[in-house]
């Protein structure tokens, strides 16, 4: 064993740590997608609201919403990343014969999981990372145009 090296059974921990990292990943991924099931859900009543009744609130409300959901599964997915590259790191431990104790530092949660957004140097690197990976949020965006379209619309029509 080299000096600095740990002990095989740190591959043990290592595996266990590796198995809740992987749990939290698929967490996330189920909050995910239930945040996105209610956004549209919440879209469609509201939007059913405004049409059955005219009350501009409805439309205010769904614009309203279509952000809130957005922002709260943006924070999701944030975390997300964070868990993918620590169980990525993870995983290349495990699979190296000897690991030394600096290498099983750096994959413990406490360096690798943060709730801040921002750095010193501006964005924090996996909510960049969201933004890049996640294009898909772009139906956020596309709820909240056709909801706004329809606002418009409908102050246009009343003035």
């Amino acid at each position: 064993m080299k000096e600095g090296s740990v002990p095989l059974n740190y591959r043990d921990t290592l595996l266990r740590m590796f198995d809740v990292t992987n749990r939290k990943i698929d967490n996330l991924d189920t909050i995910s997608v239930r945040i996105k099931t209610w956004c549209i859900t919440l879209w469609g009543i509201l939007i059913a609201q405004y049409i059955a009744k005219g009350d501009k609130t409805f439309m205010v409300l769904a614009v309203l919403e279509i952000a809130a959901m957005w922002l709260i599964d943006i924070h999701y997915k944030f975390f997300h990343e964070q868990f993918l590259v620590l169980s990525w790191r993870m995983e290349a431990l495990i699979l190296k014969e000897e690991v030394t104790a600096n290498e099983i530092a750096a994959v413990n949660f406490k360096n690798n999981i943060t709730g801040r957004v921002f750095t010193n140097s501006g964005l924090h690197p996996s909510l960049k990372a969201c933004f890049k990976k996640y294009w898909f949020h772009l139906a956020y965006l596309l709820l909240l145009l056709v909801t706004s379209v329809l606002f418009v619309r409908e102050l246009v029509k009343t003035t």
